[in-house]
């Protein structure tokens, strides 16, 4: 048996680790069922928010992730730096930067159904399923009822092969599965009597990948569908990845039909739109010096990780209005993601010497040096948090970073 923090060899009858004093019985992460340290209010493996900090008794105010955390599970926001043999950068710190930069800013006001405000454990998640937008080929037929709550469409293809099927998918935001192992499920679906064809492409700021393949269509497994082979037949499945998707798009039927419809079908995912999106550009079109919307695109990009594009539209709003040091405090942050870290210090750097106590300035300070390989600059940035933003949610987050940064420097050096 060993320690879950340091690695120690325990006897069986341990209650404590004899190097670091952990707690010998620490639970593990109920998302990725990684060994989770004493205290720790984060998986350090993936992020997940942890309800009961270990071996200290319940939480007085919890802190459940962000609906929205999952548009940001994945991107670059979660890699790991290291410098030497340490692990300088925590995979949750993508995870706390979306939690609480887009939770805690203030920016001016939009409408009700603007999805910009993270929404807080108070509040519902933003309907991301209603947030795509696409254009059905005017010839298939719309069902007024899906089969099942998952399907937030289906429409009948109509052909002279015989009728075909679409149904589009929503699970969750970030839910349903990767790309590859969506368009290889599909794949296996069916025994091919062709190679599956696959295509990529960007429309409308999203993301579409799909794949077609022909063959004899296997009986569902899944209850649903087919309980027979389906010779001749053929399938379209595509994924369309944007904030709060991924959405599911599958269409299968005779070969004929299919064939003939498939121009009907990427027509169809070459018209999908994101409606908040569409509607912030369109306000950027009517005024290009429109704040509010330059804020709510940069935010946008920046909680699902393009931060390239949020880049842009965060210093097209200093441009206009320069002295808005929480914007600046975001740039710098796009700009550390991109490895552009000159860029990213000299602008938090500068909020900080006009605002010392700037909490989006010094939280992502403590991050850039932390990836530099400076813990003691690290922590003493993250503890101008704790001692200026007692019992908040950031001081919180800046007291597990030390933690991990401390833990991982102790390891490390054994």
């Amino acid at each position: 048996m060993t320690c879950v923090s340091c690695n120690a060899e325990l006897s069986s009858s341990a209650k404590f680790c004899p190097e670091c004093g952990t707690r010998v019985g620490a639970a593990n992460c109920p998302n990725c069922g990684e060994a989770l340290k004493s205290g720790a209010k984060f998986c350090h493996n993936c992020g997940q928010t942890i309800s009961e900090p270990l071996n200290k008794g319940p939480r007085s105010a919890a802190m459940r992730p962000s609906p929205n955390a999952a548009a940001v599970r994945q991107p670059r926001s979660q890699r790991l730096l290291s410098v030497g043999a340490f692990l300088v950068i925590p995979v949750f710190a993508g995870l706390i930067i979306a939690l609480l930069f887009w939770k805690n800013r203030e920016p001016e006001p939009l409408s009700a159904t603007n999805i910009t405000n993270t929404p807080t454990a108070d509040t519902p998640a933003m309907d991301s399923k209603n947030e795509l937008i696409y254009q059905l080929p005017n010839h298939w037929r719309l069902l007024s009822t899906p089969a099942s709550n998952f399907r937030i469409a289906q429409a009948e293809i109509p052909g002279s092969g015989g009728s075909g099927e679409l149904a589009v998918f929503f699970f969750g935001a970030g839910a349903g599965g990767s790309v590859q192992a969506n368009l290889e499920r599909w794949i296996n679906q069916v025994e091919a009597s062709d190679s599956p064809r696959r295509e990529v492409f960007e429309t409308n700021g999203l993301q579409v990948t799909w794949v077609e393949v022909a063959g004899t269509i296997k009986p569902s497994t899944m209850g649903m569908g087919n309980t027979t082979p389906q010779p001749n037949s053929r399938m379209f499945g595509a994924v369309v990845e944007g904030l709060g998707g991924p959405w599911f798009f599958k269409a299968t039927g005779p070969d004929l039909t299919l064939r003939d419809e498939r121009e009907s079908f990427v027509a169809m995912l070459k018209s999908v739109q994101h409606k908040t999106l569409n509607r912030l550009r369109t306000n950027l079109k009517t005024n290009p010096e429109d704040l509010t919307s330059l804020d709510s695109l940069g935010t946008l990009y920046a909680s699902s990780g393009s931060y390239e594009q949020a880049r842009k539209y965060y210093e097209r709003y200093l441009e206009i209005e320069p002295h808005n040091n929480t914007v600046k405090s975001y740039l710098a942050w796009a700009y550390y993601q991109l490895n552009r870290m000159n860029e990213a210090m000299s602008l938090v750097r500068g909020v900080l010497k006009e605002e010392p106590t700037n909490i989006y300035g010094l939280y992502t300070l403590g991050v850039i040096y932390s990836s530099e390989g400076k813990k003691d600059e690290a922590a003493r940035h993250l503890q101008i948090i704790i001692d200026n933003y007692p019992g908040t949610e950031w001081a919180k987050a800046a007291q597990q970073l030390i933690h991990e940064l401390t833990h991982v420097n102790n390891t490390s050096s054994q």
